[in-house]
């Protein structure tokens, strides 16, 4: 049995749900689905901008992914971008999900993500209309 502080944090996680369906059913927003993270949204990337500043190896990612729209960009192309140590660069990747899912209310990346069993290195890709979004953000 859940006690009082556990079923608050779950009717809260149950009503932020519940506030992400309405806003994607409410939304005249273009949205775009992101393969195994769900749909996108410019006003999601508009709200989770800001909190980047300190994140050099999250711009890094998302700046080498736009760069290469709909192309596969490697963590070591990532790693290479942003100049940092590999541990550094992982840690980086961790904030993102926290960010996300602090900003957004769940962990969902704007890339798609996965690791290549050939080489155990990890490849993202983005679309690009996502790529154009942040380009025009990263502008601003």
């Amino acid at each position: 049995m859940l006690d009082k502080e556990e079923l608050a944090l779950r009717i809260e996680e149950i009503e932020g749900t519940l506030r992400r369906l309405r806003e994607d059913l409410l939304s005249t927003d273009e949205s775009v689905d992101v393969l195994g993270q769900g749909a996108w949204r410019r006003s999601m990337l508009t709200a989770l901008y800001p909190h980047l500043s300190n994140s050099p190896g999250v711009l890094a990612l998302l700046d080498e992914a736009a760069d290469h729209p709909e192309e596969v960009v490697s963590y070591v192309a990532v790693r290479n971008r942003s100049g940092l140590t590999d541990q550094e660069q992982r840690n980086e990747h961790a904030s993102l999900s926290r960010l996300t899912s602090r900003v957004l209310g769940r962990k969902i990346w704007p890339l798609s993500a996965w690791q290549d069993p050939a080489d155990g290195i990890m490849r993202y890709r983005m679309s690009s209309v996502v790529a154009k979004w942040w380009t025009e953000l990263r502008a601003a």
